[in-house]
């Protein structure tokens, strides 16, 4: 399944309808990962999961951190510590 990108999304499906997103914006060299969605059809299938591989690989090669935002992305980090490398501390204000 191919996970896009445009300004603000990471995306499966129809770039004007996705079936499954992470929406973020970008600020100061962080992407908030504001919110995570996956559509009944897709749900159970780790979908949130490569979504969000996608978005730390992308954050990884731009030199960008990711402040998790959204409960999901809070989570991800929680069990995926391996990927702490990028997210961003709030002591780093």
């Amino acid at each position: 399944m191919d996970i896009y990108r445009k300004d603000g999304l990471f995306y499966i499906g129809d770039e004007d309808n996705p079936t499954a997103f992470i929406k973020y914006t970008l600020e100061e060299g962080v992407l908030n990962l504001n919110s995570t969605f996956v559509g009944e059809s897709l749900r159970g299938g780790g979908i949130a999961g490569k979504l969000m591989a996608k978005a730390i690989d992308y954050a990884r090669e731009e030199g960008l951190l990711i402040r998790p935002i959204c409960s999901y992305a809070v989570k991800y980090f929680e069990r995926h510590p391996e990927d702490r490398d990028v997210e961003f501390q709030s002591n780093q204000d």
